[in-house]
């Protein structure tokens, strides 16, 4: 790492990690297929993105939550092992996202919130982009905390108090910051706690993501 890579990363909220060529490109090749050919059924479309959940998913209501499991494709399950075998998440990931964003497109501040494990694994193919940092106690969305940028086949880990005390989210442009966007998927590997912990009873933004996937079933 060069030293304005060393200098960026001690900035970084702890548990804040990135790995780059965490995968191969033929494993990244092999994904994208995967996810053009053999699972292209497995995608739905929200308002403006498509999104693929595999494994542990649950639907809050007021008066309970309802648990739904798509089995994990192996290709998948061999990254969520791999996780664990090199150290990067304690547990197995039982509850895994596939994105897609199309260019310019972003997500908005967000935490994943009580219901994971603290530590959200986030494997990029494709094309590069910026994640933004923004500390919870703080009303100012307007300029991030921390930016951090993910390459194409980067593994990033969020755990610790970049889980706990920063929202994160993707600006919504075509190129800036040292970034030119493409097409981009990304994987994210979670852990889902059951039962649901009472703080995740807050209508966190993936819930309503979650509800909205269920009422299109």
């Amino acid at each position: 790492m060069d030293a304005v890579g060393e200098q960026t990363a001690r900035s970084w909220p702890r548990g804040l990690t990135l790995i780059p060529e965490y995968i191969s490109p033929a494993t990244e090749a092999d994904l994208v297929n995967y996810f053009a050919e053999e699972a292209k059924s497995h995608w739905t479309a929200l308002s403006s993105r498509r999104v693929i959940l595999y494994g542990l998913h649950f639907v809050q209501s007021d008066t309970s939550h309802r648990r739904y499991t798509r089995v994990t494709p192996e290709p998948i399950q061999r990254l969520a092992e791999r996780l664990v075998a090199d150290g990067y998440q304690d547990q197995l990931a039982n509850h895994i996202l596939v994105n897609e964003y199309k260019v310019g497109q972003g997500i908005m501040p967000h935490e994943d919130g009580p219901a994971f494990v603290p530590n959200a694994a986030i494997i990029s193919l494709l094309s590069a982009t910026v994640l933004d940092f923004y500390r919870k106690d703080s009303a100012d969305r307007s300029t991030p905390t921390t930016s951090i940028r993910l390459p194409p086949r980067s593994l990033c880990i969020i755990a610790d108090e970049a889980y706990t005390s920063y929202l994160h989210g993707i600006a919504e442009r075509i190129a800036g910051a040292g970034e030119d966007r493409g097409y981009r998927l990304s994987l994210t590997f979670r852990h889902a706690i059951l039962p649901l912990p009472a703080a995740a009873t807050e209508p966190a933004k993936e819930k309503r993501i979650l509800n909205l996937l269920q009422r299109r079933r």
